[in-house]
C-alpha cells in the first residue's frame, strides 16, 4: 500500500511563521521583568520596572509569579521552571507541583507546571527539548506535554510533567533535578535564537530567508531542540 504524502496546508504554514517569529520578539528577563505585576523597588537603581536582578534564583520569584502570594508562594523546587515559562512571556504557568512523596516516603504527586497558550507551535517546541534532554540522557526520567483542557476561548491549558510508567518507583529528588534542568536549558535555548539577526533574516524574505548574507542557522549551538524545530518549520532543516 502506498502511503500518500501529507499535504502541506500553506496557512497553516504561515501560522507557524508568526508563531517563531512572535516568539522570538519577545524581551528575555535580561531585558523586561517577566513576572507579571512586579514592581519592587530594585536595589540598584532604584526602578520598579528594570530588570537588573530578574534572574531564575529571584528570591522574590516566588510571590511574584503566584496570584496568591502571601498564601500560596510558587513551592521551590518548581520556581525554575515556572520562570523560565514566565519567561516565553507566551506560554503563561496556571499551577504548578513541586511534587510530593507520602509518610511512607512513596511518591504522591510529581514535579509538573501547567500553562495557557494561544498556540500549538509553544508547546510542540518545548516537547521537542524534552525530548532532546531525555535522548541525551540529562534527565532521570522522560519529560512530556500534555493536554490537559481545551476549553471554548483563545487559551489552551497544557502540562509539562514526567512519564512515570506504571510500577516504577521514580525518585522525588531526581525528578527535582530535571526540573532544574529543563528550566535552564529552555532559558538557555530561547536566549541563543533570540537575536535580531536571525529576525531580520525571516523577514527579509517570504520564502527563503536562508539566501541572505547572514545564515540564521549559525546562530544556533548543535542539538538545541527548539533551533531544530524552529528551523524546521522554516524549511531549514
Amino acid at each position: 500500500m502506498q502511503i500518500v504524502e501529507a499535504h502541506s496546508d500553506p496557512d497553516l504554514i504561515r501560522g507557524y511563521r508568526k508563531d517563531i517569529i512572535k516568539l522570538l520578539e519577545q524581551p528575555s528577563d535580561d531585558e523586561a521583568r517577566p513576572c507579571l505585576g512586579c514592581t519592587l523597588v530594585c536595589p540598584t537603581c532604584g526602578s520598579k520596572s528594570c530588570s537588573c536582578k530578574c534572574s531564575i534564583s529571584c528570591e522574590d520569584a516566588p510571590q511574584m509569579m503566584s496570584s496568591e502570594a502571601v498564601d500560596f508562594p510558587i513551592e521551590a523546587n518548581i520556581v525554575p521552571l515556572v520562570y523560565a515559562l514566565n519567561c516565553l512571556r507566551l506560554t503563561q504557568p496556571c499551577w504548578s507541583c513541586e511534587g510530593h512523596n507520602d509518610h511512607a516516603g512513596e511518591l504522591k504527586r510529581p514535579p509538573r507546571v501547567w500553562f495557557y497558550t494561544q498556540s500549538m507551535t509553544y508547546p510542540d517546541l518545548i516537547a521537542e527539548l524534552l525530548s532532546d534532554l531525555d535522548i541525551a540522557g540529562r534527565l532521570s526520567l522522560a519529560w512530556h506535554v500534555c493536554l490537559v483542557r481545551w476549553e471554548d476561548g483563545p487559551n489552551i491549558t497544557f502540562s509539562i510533567e514526567p512519564k512515570i510508567k506504571s510500577r516504577s518507583k521514580p525518585e522525588l529528588m531526581g525528578m527535582r533535578r530535571d526540573v532544574q534542568i529543563i528550566a535552564e536549558n529552555l532559558m538557555t535555548s530561547m536566549k541563543k535564537i533570540r537575536t535580531n539577526v536571525f529576525i531580520r533574516s525571516i523577514k527579509c524574505s517570504k520564502h527563503r530567508p536562508w539566501e541572505e548574507n547572514i545564515n540564521p542557522i549559525r546562530l544556533f549551538e548543535p542539538g538545541l531542540a527548539i533551533r531544530n524545530a524552529g528551523a524546521r518549520h522554516y524549511g531549514l532543516l
